[in-house]
């Protein structure tokens, strides 16, 4: 029988290079805009957790004015609220601001848009198991007035 490899007994270290700005993985829904928004910085890739799963993630941490300025615009198109920025730098905290006051709509509105497709995804969902519940109690009560 053959040993184990290296790597296969050692847990993959998650993709995401640290820094102060990350993305939250259990919020994340691979929607693809921030790497849009910060191609430099990050890419889609595989959830370290569950490698079926796709993900954005940092792949670098901004170092210059322009890496910066695409951070920030990741932060703001996450639609998810996915991507955040928790440094400290009140430049960076202000900037993340003005985009969002600058177009408040876009990642507003997609937000409440998945709320709204969550709720139309679990509705039909509760109306098929209150719809079998009435069937049912409907069944049993035909059965016991016909015996």
């Amino acid at each position: 029988m053959k040993s184990p490899t290296r790597a296969q007994t050692e847990t993959p270290e998650p993709p995401e290079v640290p820094g102060d700005f990350h993305v939250d993985h259990s919020l994340c829904m691979a929607c693809g805009a921030p790497p849009a928004e910060a191609p430099d910085l990050m890419t889609l890739g595989s959830n370290h957790a569950d490698p079926r799963y796709v993900q954005c993630y940092f792949k670098e941490q901004p170092t210059t004015p322009e890496e910066i300025e695409q951070a920030c615009r990741a932060v703001w198109a996450s639609c998810c609220g996915a991507v955040k920025y928790t440094g400290s730098d009140p430049a960076i905290e202000e900037r993340i601001a003005q985009l969002e006051a600058s177009s408040p709509k876009y990642p507003t509105r997609l937000r409440r848009a998945g709320a709204l497709f969550l709720v139309l995804l679990a509705l039909p969902a509760l109306l098929v198991v209150w719809a079998y519940g009435v069937l049912r109690d409907l069944a049993q009560f035909v059965r016991r007035l016909l015996r």
